[in-house]
């Protein structure tokens, strides 16, 4: 049986590769009869296939933001849509066939079904009636998160009032290719989404020891993320706390050692990071995984205070200059990907910005202040406190920023918050004596569709 699913999963891994290198991603037509696993034990195997397929999330959206800075000679050996996402060109990718951050999770969704149409078809037993939910507990939860980095790339900003006039991203529900692909509009994509996660985290354990298995905490964690990219703080705030409420741990910084020039946090596998909901990493791009040219903006640097220890844990100095680079990801010491995957400590400050955002001052700057002291140099640290809810905001969202870095979650801050005039950045890059200018609210926001899909009839983002 081993054997045969091997042979199954090897035959849908080329299928898809092949879909992703002729016509649309999304529209080529496979043999079905080769892909379909038939047992629980096969789903299992499919949806533990973390380094091929799930676990990976996109890249050319921390490429577009506004954390690392390079110049012109490093630009120039980078391949041309890493080039194009820094300079938010109107043409990211011409020529490329394969946009990883557009197939790799529409791969993702295509197993997610091919998962859930297989438990569909399966009778389980009283002895396997729990696994058997888990898996599509988990197949809901690969889906929700694969359509959710779609959404925040190739999609507006959320907006309530227009969302079901903008369009969003195609909903594929079934493995079956034969059926045409179109989008759905903003707010269909954002409700399925939302009904996926809902549907995980009402099948999923309550703890999943591997990190790549999402449970229940990782579920609320997403809901978290996911109601506060729609602006809805209502929700985001509800479910941080319920992911809180069973999972509340922060790493002491005082403990992480500093020497050296390699990654100090613990490795992810098997529970070494215990901030740590559920792993993903970001694609492997050379931007800026692979590059030591490419550096975290020096003024950002700056804003991390003498006792902060996170100006020790994330950053490598580079000898002889005053540049750094990132080093604080938290998937750990032998992981070359930069994490984007859920955390603790993201969910306390979602909480607290929710929180400040109900003018909940005090509980809003509790929770920052519990989540700040375990950051600094032991009995340096002079807890924060806020007037009113304004400059709580201001005070949780600058550590939003600094506490979060370079785990894929700037660029939907940046349109999220754009539409308040009060947080609205201007993104200026200067290279070679050009001046880049990106505008709050620019069309550049919205990624384009690749080029083979809006050849098969999908609808392109204006740029």
């Amino acid at each position: 049986m081993k054997n045969k699913l091997y042979k199954s999963l090897f035959l849908i891994l080329f299928i898809v590769n092949l879909m992703a290198c002729k016509k649309g991603f999304l529209d080529e037509k496979p043999d079905k009869a080769l892909l379909v696993p038939e047992t629980l034990q096969d789903v299992k195997q499919l949806l533990d296939n973390s380094s091929q397929v799930f676990n990976i999330s996109t890249g050319l959206d921390v490429m577009s933001a506004d954390e690392y800075i390079t110049d012109q000679t490093t630009l120039s050996t980078l391949e041309a849509y890493e080039r194009n996402s820094y300079l938010w060109e109107k043409d990211i990718y011409p020529g490329v066939i394969n946009v990883g951050d557009w197939s790799i999770p529409y791969q993702q969704v295509f197993y997610a079904n091919i998962a859930l149409e297989t438990l569909e078809k399966i009778n389980p037993s009283a002895k396997d009636k729990k696994e058997w939910s888990r898996l599509k507990g988990i197949a809901f939860f690969y889906r929700g998160f694969a359509f959710y980095n779609l959404v925040k790339l190739f999609a507006a900003q959320y907006d309530k009032r227009s969302a079901d006039q903008l369009p969003g991203i195609p909903l594929r529900l079934k493995s079956a290719v034969n059926v045409s692909s179109v989008r759905a509009n903003l707010q269909e994509s954002y409700n399925q989404i939302i009904n996926d996660i809902t549907s995980a985290n009402k099948l999923l354990l309550l703890n999943e020891e591997i990190k790549t298995r999402p449970d229940k905490k990782a579920a609320f964690a997403l809901l978290a993320r996911v109601f506060l990219s729609m602006e809805d703080y209502t929700n985001a705030g509800k479910y941080a706390d319920s992911c809180l409420r069973l999972q509340s741990n922060l790493i002491d910084y005082n403990t992480i050692s500093s020497e050296g020039t390699g990654r100090p946090f613990p490795s992810a596998f098997p529970t070494g990071n215990l901030e740590i909901l559920f792993f993903s990493g970001i694609i492997s791009y050379d931007f800026p995984t692979f590059n030591a040219d490419i550096i975290i903006d020096p003024i950002l640097y700056e804003r991390y205070e003498v006792n902060d220890l996170r100006k020790l844990l994330f950053f490598r100095k580079q000898s002889g200059i005053e540049s750094v680079t990132f080093r604080g990801t938290y998937t750990g010491k032998n992981d070359n990907k930069l994490f984007a995957g859920l955390a603790v400590d993201e969910m306390y400050l979602i909480g607290a910005e929710c929180l400040a955002r109900q003018n909940r001052i005090e509980e809003a700057m509790a929770l920052l202040n519990k989540l700040l002291i375990t950051r600094w140099r032991t009995n340096t640290y002079v807890a924060k406190i806020a007037s009113d809810s304004a400059e709580a905001l201001h005070l949780i969202l600058d550590e939003r920023k600094k506490e979060l870095l370079a785990r894929g979650l700037r660029w939907d801050d940046l349109k999220r918050l754009n539409k308040d005039p009060i947080y609205a950045t201007e993104l200026r890059r200067n290279v070679n004596g050009k001046l880049y200018v990106l505008k709050p609210n620019d069309l550049r926001y919205v990624l384009p569709i690749p080029d083979t899909e809006v050849a098969n009839g999908l609808i392109q983002n204006p740029r």
